[in-house]
């Protein structure tokens, strides 16, 4: 009894919240197992580990040391296959017994009251040889041996996470409720590096809440939803929020450091957790949740849990790291690419396909965070990295699909074969949850920079780098886009072109098209400009060098045909001398040759502006009446106010390589 009590203390002074009991033995087994009966739940009550909250789950945590002795290469083939009797609350768990050829297996420790276990050391050491294993105990009959896998994510360098004591060490396993555990290490002549841990936490399966029922990052049943920053004259028009568990609901720990916020979101990173998809019940999702913040927190040393959402089997989701839903918070998810990323981890792991439910719950869940900066799931991005943990690329543009797998970065198999196939479906169903997140824009001043990709309209309010100030989805993937004053109001709209078929809308905002007529044939090049000088903009097709221009937004025969250009020119269009009326011009290889006329095939003037390759804008960039030339390179913007110099006035980042760049009022 002294010896328990001592021990007990000696653990208190040591910082381990390790459970109290008294020993007992298990012999109604051949492999029985010997240790203490502990209630790890009630030592954690006793205010050791606490979850975030005055109501807060409590959460039992133990990392006791582990010795891994060096083993003669001489005996390291031989086997024991003993179960090692244990002393009640050890100090530390020595792994010594060959208990298998080249393998070393350490003596029994209880589980009781503990879900959760994984190894950490100190950064840097060298586990690779180790080949950490754990098995299990339930009721005298002992689980396969399952591998400890070294984690494949760790914080990127400078953040606050780095900054703290952070350990190297597995991804946490979910064990669920068992009697003990055993671990076991490869046979080495050097052994396991000084300062190993065995990490093993436990919590309550409780739950007061309905599934799903609460959304943002407060245990109330509103949110507010802070989206991007907008420019003046913007009017926000957002969809419903996806419901989401609070921290609060499932019990997050308390952060240790708060995390770095990014800008800005550009992208999305599928996970799995890689745990066990037994749990049955909400509560206990909830609990493997907790359990895994808890590892990340206390014994990782991170600032909190890596993820920014969790998604179970049945499509629940659960905010990660606090302030997710409306700061872009950066995780410690996939090392390299955790800035300006949404992690989202399906809860588990998903070698074979993720339930309909998850799939749906994690593009939801994606789109409303992407949707919020104007981020087109379906698109793809140049992302600068870093040096990343197990990253696969070091300090390079990478281009990547919005929503990416993790695998896709790193040297891991998450998010699991089942989930990469699913990355597909995800990123349709993100598109359309985008949608939902959509912002209206107003008139502006004047032209102003936007981009279409794939039915997606993104518009910025001014020409300097940053973010989409409006954005809605708007035709189909494979239309050609364009913007136009349909109506006369003074207000640039958007335009499809599809198969011969127009679709005009009169409004910057999300909806169907106002007006839809057909003019031209498939493969046209879709024109808009103001033929006339009465103040609305009408359509027009460029066909190999000819022209097929209306005066007005309906179907019927060209009102104006003109051979201008050649095949493989790209089309553009302005008032080149402010005279009220737009008029021709093509771009060819650098080169921009204008006309002020619709009845000559020559130009009144050749501007070399640009490279092969750029896509060509024309617009009235300072409000002096004349349109002058502009380009737009893998999401930069080169504008020029004159027409005698091919020097830019003006650069700003917006868009991205593969956009249309168009312009609107």
């Amino acid at each position: 009894m002294y010896m328990q009590f001592a021990l007990a203390a000696l653990l208190a002074l040591t910082g381990l919240a390790y459970p109290a009991g008294t020993a007992s033995e298990d012999a109604g087994s051949a492999q029985a197992v010997r240790g203490v009966t502990t209630n790890a739940l009630a030592a954690a009550a006793s205010g050791v580990k606490t979850a975030e909250g005055s109501d807060a789950e409590p959460i039992a945590q133990a990392d006791i040391p582990i010795v891994v002795p060096p083993v003669d290469e001489a005996v390291a083939g031989a086997a024991d296959a003993t179960i090692p009797a244990v002393e009640p609350l050890p100090l530390e768990v020595v792994a010594d017994e060959l208990s298998a050829p080249g393998r070393v297996t350490s003596e029994v420790v209880d589980a009781t009251g503990f879900q959760t276990v994984g190894v950490t050391w100190p950064e840097g050491a060298a586990v690779a040889d180790l080949e950490g294993q754990v098995r299990t105990s339930t009721d005298g009959v002992w689980s396969p041996w399952l591998d400890l896998e070294p984690g494949d994510i760790a914080p990127d360098a400078g953040t606050a996470d780095a900054r703290n004591a952070v350990r190297g060490g597995t991804d946490p396993l979910a064990i669920g409720d068992v009697d003990a555990v055993q671990l076991s290490f490869a046979a080495t002549p050097e052994g396991g590096p000084d300062g190993m841990k065995f990490a093993l936490i436990g919590s309550n399966a409780t739950t007061t809440t309905t599934a799903g029922s609460v959304v943002g990052s407060a245990a109330t049943s509103t949110a507010s939803i802070r989206n991007a920053s907008y420019s003046t004259g913007v009017a926000t028009a957002a969809g419903a929020a996806p419901a989401v568990y609070s921290r609060a609901d499932w019990g997050a720990p308390a952060q240790i450091c708060t995390p770095d916020v990014a800008s800005t979101l550009v992208g999305a990173v599928v996970h799995h957790t890689a745990g066990s998809n037994a749990y049955s019940t909400v509560a206990q999702a909830m609990q493997q949740i907790r359990n895994d913040a808890q590892y990340h927190i206390s014994s990782r040393g991170w600032c909190d849990i890596g993820y920014n959402f969790v998604v179970d089997k049945w499509g629940n989701i659960y905010e990660g790291r606090a302030n997710s839903l409306t700061q872009p918070v950066i995780g410690v998810h996939t090392g390299g690419f955790n800035t300006a990323t949404v992690g989202v981890a399906m809860l588990g792991t998903f070698d074979a396909a993720p339930s309909a439910a998850t799939q749906s719950a994690v593009a939801r869940i994606i789109g409303w965070r992407l949707g919020a900066y104007g981020v087109d799931p379906q698109s793809t991005m140049t992302y600068r990295t870093g040096a990343g943990e197990n990253s696969r690329y070091t300090n390079q543009d990478v281009v990547l699909p919005r929503v990416f797998g993790h695998r896709d970065t790193a040297y891991t198999a998450c998010p699991g074969q089942g989930g990469w196939n699913a990355l597909p479906s995800i990123r349709a169903m993100a598109r359309d949850a985008a949608a939902s997140n959509s912002q209206s824009i107003g008139a502006q001043p004047v032209e102003s920079p936007g981009t279409f990709r794939a039915g997606f309209f993104r518009l910025r309010a001014s020409y300097s780098s940053g973010n989409a100030d409006g954005w809605f989805t708007f035709g189909n993937p494979g239309d050609s886009a364009v913007m136009g004053d349909w109506n006369g109001d003074g207000t640039k709209t958007p335009g499809v072109f599809r198969n011969g078929v127009w679709y005009l809308r009169n409004s910057n905002s999300p909806g169907g098209a106002d007006i839809a007529f057909a003019f031209g044939s498939p493969g046209d090049v879709p024109v808009v400009g103001d033929w006339n000088n009465d103040g609305v903009e009408t359509i027009g097709v460029f066909r190999a060098g000819m022209w097929y221009v209306r005066n007005s937004n309906t179907s019927g025969a060209g009102e104006g045909n003109f051979r201008y250009g050649q095949a493989g020119d790209e089309p553009v269009v302005g008032d080149w001398n402010n005279d009220g009326t737009d008029t021709l011009g093509v771009f060819r290889g650098g080169f921009w040759y204008l006309t002020n006329f619709f009845d000559r095939g020559y130009a009144d003037g050749v501007f070399g502006f640009g490279s092969r390759g750029d896509q060509p804008v024309a617009g009235d960039w300072n409000r002096d009446g004349t349109d002058t030339l502009g380009v737009f390179r893998n999401g930069m913007w080169y504008l020029s106010n004159f027409f005698d110099h091919g020097t830019a006035e003006g650069s700003f980042s917006f868009g991205g390589s593969g956009d249309k760049a168009l312009l609107f009022r």
